[in-house]
């Protein structure tokens, strides 16, 4: 679905379901920023080697900004869930803690560029980077989506009030 919510444009690939096939395995993804309250998930369902049912949600900046979670987990025969991966990332929540993951690949690029200091992940390489830039071109090309949906009708959006927070901004 596209629409006018996000601050970015008026025909904004903001919800998205993906079908898909990775190495013949099924795979289907969910995630949309248009919702009531602050939602940030990717959801992934996709089989397994024995053809078990495998669910993944990555949540990020939850419930604040840099507070990130990828829970990857399959239902046993008797409904119960078996966890296969819980990983929680949680930052001190300070007043600029909002571009913690922004400062740090600044600083990290920074550092590299000045010192040849080795950042606290790797860079993707060119290769890499084109790969994922021409995968987002695709999707954002070839969705099949409706009329753009229209949530700003009367005049211009105001894009923060003094009493808002960032998450207003879709």
């Amino acid at each position: 679905m596209r629409s006018d919510f996000s601050i970015s444009g008026e025909q904004i690939l903001d919800t998205v379901l993906l079908t898909a096939e990775i190495n013949g395995i099924p795979v289907t993804g969910m995630s949309s920023f248009v919702n009531i309250q602050r939602q940030r998930n990717v959801d992934f369902s996709f089989c397994d080697e024995t053809a078990g049912i495998i669910h993944a949600r990555i949540t990020y900046d939850t419930p604040a900004w840099d507070c990130d979670h990828l829970r990857v987990w399959t239902i046993n025969p008797d409904g119960s869930e078996r966890i296969l991966l819980d990983r929680l990332q949680e930052k001190s929540i300070e007043e600029f803690a909002t571009i913690d993951k922004l400062s740090a690949l600044c600083r990290d690029v920074y550092n590299f560029v000045k010192e040849g200091t080795q950042p606290s992940q790797p860079f993707p390489d060119l290769k890499t980077s084109v790969r994922l830039q021409e995968t987002l071109d695709y999707l954002q090309e070839n969705a099949i989506t409706h009329e753009p949906a229209r949530y700003i009708r009367y005049g211009k959006r105001t894009l923060l009030s003094r009493e808002s927070a960032l998450e207003v901004l879709g």
